[in-house]
């Protein structure tokens, strides 16, 4: 709840924001303390690109890393990277190009390729960066944060992607098992062969409901209930895909 929040100094669910450039976006604030990590997953699975803020005061912490390992998990293949506080550190280039570096050594060992991300230097209570330029950052003379998504986020036309199907819940209805959560992408089939992440069970699709309604397939954006052949510990946040494209995963 947001008496919640407050009292704890962090976010605990996901919460939508909508605003507007060039484009209309609609901001999902997630989570990113460990204790709250299947609300962030949940809500960082409906982003096309993932916008992730690191406190140059604070440094690169391990929910740092945690995010950017799932936005990898999930295949969000768009990033942006802002750099923020540096208020508190008088706006120094310096204070920048450590943090740049830092993550540029995580980002290359997860397969992303640096160059092509926007690093932006910003003041997120003061301003700096995020709507207008800055002048108290006149070193750096790249986009701020809304005119890089301007310039670079692309949504996919065509459902195209690997099946990527996220868990809101599971219910026990008479003496079935329904999972129920939504397609995020691609296309889930009866009868598919699917492996849920991170719990790893492997199982196929027996039916699929909508509304108590058997349908044959359903594509992205359906929120649907699935009845499978075997059922493990299945929990809310967990990503299903196919066997032979499942969702990437990593033991540390």
């Amino acid at each position: 709840s947001l008496e919640e929040e407050v009292s704890q100094e962090k976010t605990i669910d996901t919460t939508q924001v909508i605003f507007e450039g060039k484009n209309y976006y609609t901001i999902i604030d997630a989570p990113g303390h460990k204790e709250f990590l299947k609300n962030m997953l949940t809500g960082a699975s409906y982003a096309h690109a993932g916008v992730l803020v690191v406190s140059a005061f604070e440094g690169v912490e391990e929910q740092t890393r945690r995010h950017l390992f799932l936005l990898h998990f999930l295949r969000i293949s768009q990033i942006f990277i802002c750099i923020n506080k540096l208020d508190k550190l008088n706006y120094q280039k310096t204070s920048f190009e450590k943090m740049k570096k830092e993550l540029t050594q995580i980002l290359t060992s997860l397969d992303y390729h640096p160059g092509k991300i926007p690093f932006i230097p910003i003041s997120a209570l003061e301003g700096d960066n995020v709507y207008n330029k800055s002048r108290k950052i006149s070193w750096y003379q790249g986009p701020t944060l809304i005119e890089a998504l301007d310039e670079n986020i692309k949504l996919e036309e065509e459902n195209t992607s690997f099946l990527r199907f996220v868990v809101q819940d599971t219910y026990q209805i008479k003496k079935e098992k329904v999972v129920v959560g939504r397609v995020e992408a691609g296309t889930l089939r009866e009868k598919d062969e699917v492996i849920f992440s991170p719990s790893g069970l492997k199982t196929r699709i027996k039916e699929i409901k909508v509304f108590r309604k058997k349908i044959k397939e359903a594509n992205l954006g359906d929120s649907v209930g699935l009845i499978l052949q075997e059922h493990g510990r299945i929990k809310r946040g967990e990503v299903c895909g196919l066997l032979d494209f499942p969702p990437l995963a990593r033991t540390n």
